[in-house]
């Protein structure tokens, strides 16, 4: 019911009577009682002389992982024939994510359909430099975050170039946690340039600590406090050039960072602050 519904042009979010009887096999009028142990919404309108029923359920996000669950299910073969018709289908990017963590993606078959296009394609516009972002992107890093699979999320963003330049793309916190989780499988990265974020200076040390070539950071905070300097930086070993894009600093924040980088091979500090301190 949950994904046929999905599946439909337009989508389907609200059930006629025929439909739901149709998915349950009931041999008659689907019971006046029933509403799938309380999944189901049941609405009742009177036209005319019929009182018609209809049935949703409680949110669109349950039926999209009901329809993963579904998935799930099948036979691998069936999933892999499902994710080749569908996975650029807008109406089940969120089912595929469900998937991923119901499943751990692990079928070697879904493997290769969700992740056909190297990640450096897509990622970079022109190959160097970004200013945009395709949303079949975030959905692939997602995927991968959701499944937990860490084998096979170091063996996709293996694929990344050694420099990432995000440009001017602003992404939501969570988009942030997501990726820094996906790049801190990675071992190869010389450098990250990215302004316009308010990751958790954790997140970005992680990333850090697992890629120990990375010589040159650009990197923004909200608010950069003395614990975020000493958390972040006591991972970068090799970092010769780094650029601050902060909203607020306390001053106690740049003596940590003189402290921490004294005995470093740090060349360069670049600081760009909203509201100066001096």
């Amino acid at each position: 019911l949950c994904l046929n519904g999905l599946l439909s042009d337009p989508k389907i979010l609200v059930f006629d009577e025929k439909t739901v009887g149709g998915a349950f096999e009931f041999e008659g009028p689907v019971p006046e009682d029933f509403d799938c142990m309380g999944l189901l919404n049941v609405h009742w309108e009177e036209v005319g002389d019929t009182t018609i029923r209809t049935y949703n359920l409680q949110h669109a996000t349950l039926q999209e992982f009901l329809s993963a669950e579904k998935l799930k299910c099948l036979p691998e073969k069936e999933q892999e024939t499902f994710w080749s018709a569908n996975m650029n289908n807008p109406a089940v990017t969120m089912v595929f994510r469900f998937y991923c963590g119901l499943t751990g993606l692990k079928s070697e078959a879904v493997q290769k359909v969700g992740f056909s296009k190297p990640l450096p394609n897509l990622f970079l516009k022109d190959g160097s430099q970004m200013d945009y972002i395709d949303q079949s992107v975030l959905v692939q890093f997602y995927s991968l975050f959701e499944s937990q699979n860490i084998p096979f999320t170091k063996q996709v963003v293996q694929r990344l170039p050694p420099t990432l330049d995000f440009g001017i793309v602003l992404f939501h916190s969570s988009d942030w946690m997501v990726l820094s989780h996906c790049l801190s499988k990675c071992s190869h990265l010389q450098e990250i340039n990215y302004p316009f974020t308010n990751a958790a200076a954790s997140d970005i040390s992680k990333v850090c600590q697992n890629n120990p070539d990375l010589v040159r950071l650009e990197i923004g905070f909200e608010e950069f406090l003395v614990d975020d300097a000493k958390t972040l930086f006591q991972s970068t070993q090799a970092l010769e050039m780094l650029t601050l894009n902060v909203s607020e600093v306390e001053a106690t924040s740049l003596s940590a960072l003189a402290e921490v980088f004294s005995l470093r091979k740090l060349k360069e500090l670049h600081l760009w602050m909203a509201k100066p301190i001096l």
